[in-house]
């Protein structure tokens, strides 16, 4: 995964425009799991409104997150995201994008960087 994904030469922003504790919020979903709302604006015109749940980890299974893409009339498309299964990964992706290449390839980057994120979170909170 790239640290930075970039559209037509911009910067793409990770972070989501209503978390204004983003180190808290992780630390709370690392630990427990939990359900929260993200709002994505990138960078790049586009606006993604996603419902996620993420599931708090165990040693019998890898996390893995829920996720609905809203809209103005309600929820959208629903998956399954997991880093440990690419194929499945994959096939999620194309359920969220809706056939937008570009939307495909931003999911990606960001759902892997939401796992690292809390997977750094995890490990600090081990080290602990």
């Amino acid at each position: 995964m790239p640290d930075v994904l970039q559209y037509f030469g911009r910067d793409m922003r990770w972070e989501p425009q209503n978390w204004a504790d983003v180190p808290g919020l992780l630390q709370r979903v690392a630990r427990q799991g939990e359900s929260f709302r993200a709002e994505i604006e990138p960078g790049d015109g586009t606006r993604y409104d996603l419902w996620i749940t993420v599931t708090a980890p165990s040693e019998s299974r890898a996390r893995f997150l829920i996720v609905s893409r809203l809209r103005s009339g309600g929820a959208g498309p629903t998956c399954a995201y997991s880093s440990d299964d690419r194929a499945a990964a994959k096939a999620a992706i194309e359920v969220l994008a809706e056939g937008n290449g570009w939307s495909a390839m931003f999911f990606t980057w960001w759902f892997d960087g939401l796992l690292l994120r809390l997977a750094n979170v995890s490990a600090k909170e081990a080290n602990i």
